[in-house]
């Protein structure tokens, strides 16, 4: 293994652009309930799944300069999907992906019936993960050829789940294909490092891993970080970083990671924000405002007692010499 590599944070290096909340809106009546995965459809148009009962929920969200509330069509049951997590639009085959935790397992449907198409053989590590902390994320490059899924938190076999001393090292996993008709290979895995836990554990429980992954137009992956611990009370800490693959180890032929080093890949915090009910567990790319930003959106994990909740963000682009740093 190479020598060790730590991941930027904290505003280091100072990011070109950032993302900015400009809505959030907490409507149970509007929202479904378990959402824990969303993708851009194209246009206005896009979907989202819930980790319950293999439902899908296609909604709209027209960018203007007065963002109204999603509006939700009728749910499409997703056929022999058990745990929703993450879901990505196939922009070559106008089908929908989605990972499913229970396996994890990564199958195609159709948008409109839900009927199951294809699946993917997934990795070996990608079968050793931790209950409950799989493949929580899954996007797909505008190109339609590179699709990026990831583990919550740290596998069984690369070391222990995120403490207050250091955060998770999960594995990114790349499948690539040469077109719409070609099955999808894996093509790489890359060790990432999350955020230490900034609070102490809750009630037995807390976390600090990958919740979503999303390409943007000019083919950025993103990461959603989400932790839960407790300072004063219990609550969410949402981060999006950037992610820079340069001089980063493909760790696919290491059998574990524990104990070892491997180059990482780098990360740049674009957003963060805390909340007290809303866990939100994936992120979308959309389309771009009459201006020229780009909507984001994020939707929350609205169980038993959290909020149903979608938050729209938007990009904001810095000029060459300006230099941000994130509180």
């Amino acid at each position: 293994m190479n020598a060790p590599q730590d991941n930027a944070s904290d505003g280091e290096p100072s990011p070109s652009y950032r993302l900015e909340t400009i809505a959030t809106v907490n409507d149970g009546r509007v929202i479904p309930p378990f959402l824990s995965g969303v993708t851009w459809c194209g246009e206005t148009n896009f979907c989202a799944v819930a980790d319950r009962e293999g439902k899908m929920h296609p909604f709209t969200i027209a960018p203007s300069d007065s963002l109204a509330p999603p509006v939700f069509g009728e749910p499409v049951t997703l056929e022999g999907v058990e745990d929703a997590e993450g879901v990505a639009f196939d922009p070559l085959r106008g089908t929908v992906w989605v990972s499913d935790e229970s396996g994890p397992r990564i199958s195609e449907h159709d948008i409109a019936t839900g009927r199951r198409l294809s699946d993917i053989e997934i990795p070996p590590h990608l079968k050793r993960c931790r209950a409950n902390l799989a493949t929580e994320s899954l996007a797909i490059s505008t190109d339609g050829l590179f699709m990026w899924t990831a583990n919550e938190e740290t596998l069984e076999c690369d070391g222990p789940v995120a403490s207050k001393r250091v955060g998770a090292t999960v594995r990114i996993f790349r499948f690539l294909r040469a077109n719409a008709e070609s099955p999808w290979i894996a093509a790489g895995e890359w060790a990432y490092r999350t955020d230490p836990m900034k609070g102490e554990t809750f009630n037995g429980y807390h976390r600090s891993g990958i919740a979503g992954l999303s390409v943007d137009a000019n083919g950025v992956l993103h990461a959603l970080e989400i932790e839960f611990s407790r300072k004063l009370v219990p609550a969410f800490r949402t981060r999006i970083y950037t992610l820079d693959f340069a001089g980063a180890e493909d760790v696919s032929t290491a059998d574990r990671l524990a104990g070892k080093s491997p180059a990482r890949v780098r990360k740049t915090r674009v957003y963060e924000s805390q909340q007290i009910t809303e866990m939100y567990e994936d992120i979308a790319f959309g389309p771009e405002f009459p201006d020229g930003g780009r909507l984001v959106v994020l939707v929350a994990d609205g169980d038993d007692t959290l909020a149903k909740s979608v938050r729209y963000l938007k990009t904001r682009v810095f000029t060459a010499g300006v230099r941000l740093r994130l509180k």
